[in-house]
């Protein structure tokens, strides 16, 4: 027996031989608490749990779950700065339908707007 454990371990030695490899751990996020973890690790269970029976308990049970467990990290992660480039593109999307509000009830005026904002004059080849 221990000659074929030998011989069996050589030839794996040869055509498999063994790697060492580093591995990195890299650190979750301050803010990630255990509580997050233990909230995430019950998540799966009801998720299981619906998938394997299929019943509208379940599933109700787990998406309340998973509503409770974004708004622990939602109020628990900070909030991300946001560029200059977004800013300005969310303040002109705000002015944008900020005016066609106002300018709801002028049908024809909007039109106009359109037809400026765009380059067009009139509706052209149409």
């Amino acid at each position: 027996m221990d000659h074929y454990n030998n011989s069996l371990s050589s030839i794996l030695d040869i055509h498999a031989p063994l790697k060492t490899r580093t591995v990195n751990f890299t650190r979750s996020a301050p803010w990630y608490t255990n509580q997050h973890r233990a909230m995430k690790r019950s998540g799966r269970v009801l998720e299981r749990a619906y998938t394997t029976s299929g019943l509208t308990v379940h599933k109700l049970a787990y998406r309340e779950h998973q509503k409770s467990y974004a708004k622990a990290l939602s109020s628990a992660r900070p909030a991300a700065p946001r560029s200059p480039t977004a800013l300005a593109v969310i303040t002109a999307a705000q002015q944008e339908s900020t005016f066609i509000r106002e300018q709801q009830h002028r049908g024809a005026g909007l039109l106009s707007t359109g037809n400026t904002t765009t380059g067009g004059g009139s509706c052209g080849g149409l």
